[in-house]
């Protein structure tokens, strides 16, 4: 390979890498916004809930890997992998945790941070 082709693919990570942690600390920042608004809206009856996605079979997840749709698949593969459950999530199934967080069948959950990711934020 190249050294030029190699700088710009470690470009690319280094500029995922920022992205990621960006992500990170936006995640934070939101959890910490939850915590404090369940006090502030509690008179209102109000609750406040996140949820935090893992990786979720989406087009802007697949595109990623540019147009191939071998480098597609050896991209969710690859996140498979990782993932406990062995697959990536499908959008329906954070609608789901989104609709029951909205439901009376979650009338005492309140402040909480539900991970929708295939038990990844547990290893």
């Amino acid at each position: 390979m190249p050294l030029q082709s190699t700088r710009r693919q470690l470009g690319v990570l280094r500029c995922r890498t920022r992205k990621a942690d960006s992500a990170s600390i936006l995640a934070g920042r939101v959890r910490a916004f939850a915590r404090n608004w369940i006090l502030d809206l509690k008179d209102r009856g109000i609750r406040v809930n996140t949820i935090s996605p893992g990786a979720t079979r989406t087009p802007g997840l697949v595109e990623l890997a540019g147009d191939d749709a071998t480098q597609q698949q050896g991209l969710l593969d690859y996140m498979a992998s990782q993932i406990p459950l062995g697959r990536v999530g499908e959008p329906d199934e954070i609608a789901k945790a989104a609709v029951f967080l909205a439901s009376d069948d979650s009338s005492f959950v309140n402040g909480a941070e539900l991970f929708v990711d295939g038990g990844q934020a547990q290893i």
